[in-house]
């Protein structure tokens, strides 16, 4: 009986691992053109001035203005996305520092499934110097098609995907140095 139910568990276990593979199949990855991607409305009107676009209405990647985009997509329930904000925080303010990059690329933050008073929490909490984009009906987190929170992706103003990046990292200027080749 032992081995009938083992063998059992065994099969079972092959099966759910075949049926999840075809899912993890479109998951956003480095080279992906993902186009003119429709962002929503900033959280706030400084959040709007600061990447060039209106406060109170979705805008697409094109009407940012600048050739590179990074994109975290994060949750305010996600424990990982919690340790990676003041991350974030630090490689924003490298990116502004460095005479290359500032005003080449703007840094934004998609808060997946997030209405926007968790955002704007989440903000002051965290002190973010860049803006954030309360998504709560998903809709740009599934164009994107992540892995999960957080996500770090690069794009530049075509939709073609530089990088993509599953889960936090640890070191921002190590991070700033993989991904400043990508932005000639």
């Amino acid at each position: 009986m032992y081995r009938l139910g083992l063998g059992v568990f065994v099969l079972l276990l092959g099966l759910l691992t075949v049926a999840v593979l075809p899912a993890q199949a479109g998951v956003v990855a480095t080279g992906d053109k993902l186009g003119d991607l429709e962002f929503p409305a900033p959280l706030s009107a400084d959040d709007a001035k600061a990447l060039g676009v209106a406060a109170d209405k979705p805008f697409k990647l094109s009407q940012l203005g600048t050739p590179y985009v990074l994109v975290e997509l994060f949750a305010t329930s996600c424990p990982h996305c919690v340790h990676h904000a003041p991350i974030m925080n630090q490689l924003y303010g490298l990116l502004q520092k460095d005479a290359n990059l500032a005003g080449k690329v703007k840094v934004t933050g998609l808060a997946a499934g997030d209405t926007p008073n968790n955002v704007a929490s989440w903000k002051k909490q965290f002190k973010v110097p860049f803006a954030l984009l309360p998504d709560p009906e998903f809709k740009t987190y599934k164009a994107i098609n992540p892995m999960g929170t957080p996500t770090i992706i690069l794009l530049n103003k075509n939709g073609e995907v530089l990088l993509a990046k599953a889960g936090a990292f640890t070191n921002p200027e190590a991070f700033l140095k993989e991904i400043a080749p990508l932005m000639k």
